[in-house]
């Protein structure tokens, strides 16, 4: 009787903890139609980046003639492009006001990886070349429409871009100067590796981990630490709290571990776009 007793009482216990755990094995109806909707909203909001170059090299070549020396150009032309995700922060008369990663928009880092392709091609480089460029920088919504971009302001050291998209007019997401509690689940809407078409862009579920202070200059900056995947394409997707609030901005990954994202915290990139939308509208209102 005793060992029935015991044997009873376990199989009380086995269902017990089977039917404890097993109600919240699946996310509830309300959280996954939250979810659905905090994606379809950050969808909304979305734009591929392509940055492109045309880099043309010319080399001076000296022809022998019997009088005198005449000097010829020869070029050759080499053609780069990067991809990067962004989103629509504000909305005005004229066009829309885009964020991503700085290093995502910046002419140098776009120039530096071109000659770096065409080194690796095999194109012969010197100091005594002539070395002419071109920039082109344009956004894609998920309609498929395409529109050029300018540049109105960087941040080098946070690795923050505001761009200008006159022409376009969009959905926003909502900034919150405040990062959420850690281990809170966070959403990610990306193009990595470029993927992105019409209609289609990837969604990721992902986790806020803290803070990671890094040492920049001899100063030190804080990193917001989230567990999203990420690849060359990610930069300056957003990243979203459950309450649908923008909380962070994917900027770089860990390069031993590419499920490791960071991104500049909620407020540093609050305070970078408030700068920015106040000095525009100072420029506006003495033109």
């Amino acid at each position: 009787m005793k060992r029935f007793a015991t044997v009873f009482g376990l199989a009380i216990f086995i269902i017990g903890t089977l039917l404890t755990f097993g109600v919240d094995s699946e996310p509830s109806s309300s959280e996954a139609t939250n979810n659905e909707k905090i994606i379809g909203d950050a969808r909304e909001t979305f734009v591929q980046i392509r940055h492109s170059c045309e880099l043309k090299v010319c080399k001076i070549k000296k022809k022998k003639k019997k009088k005198k020396k005449k000097r010829k150009k020869a070029c050759v032309t080499k053609n780069g492009a990067t991809t990067a995700s962004g989103f629509a922060l504000e909305v005005d008369d004229l066009g829309t006001f885009i964020m991503t990663a700085a290093h995502a928009c910046n002419p140098d880092y776009l120039i530096e990886r071109t000659l770096l392709g065409a080194m690796e091609a095999g194109m012969p480089l010197s100091e005594d070349d002539d070395v002419y460029y071109g920039i082109d920088i344009n956004v894609t919504s998920l309609s498929g429409k395409e529109h050029d971009a300018v540049i109105i302001a960087l941040d080098k050291k946070n690795d923050m871009c505001m761009m200008y998209v006159a022409g376009l007019y969009m959905p926003t997401i909502g900034a919150s100067a405040r990062m959420g509690q850690i281990g809170s689940s966070v959403i990610n809407v990306a193009a990595p590796t470029g993927l992105f078409d019409v209609n289609m862009v990837p969604a990721f579920e992902g986790v806020y981990n803290g803070m990671l202070a890094v040492k920049d200059a001899e100063k030190i900056k804080k990193l917001a630490v989230y567990s999203i995947p990420a690849s060359g394409g990610s930069s300056g997707s957003p990243i979203i709290s459950s309450t649908g609030r923008l909380t962070g901005m994917i900027v770089s990954v860990n390069g031993e571990f590419d499920s490791i994202s960071y991104s500049p915290t909620a407020l540093t990139m609050n305070k970078f776009f408030n700068r920015t939308i106040k000095k525009i509208r100072q420029c506006i209102l003495i033109l």
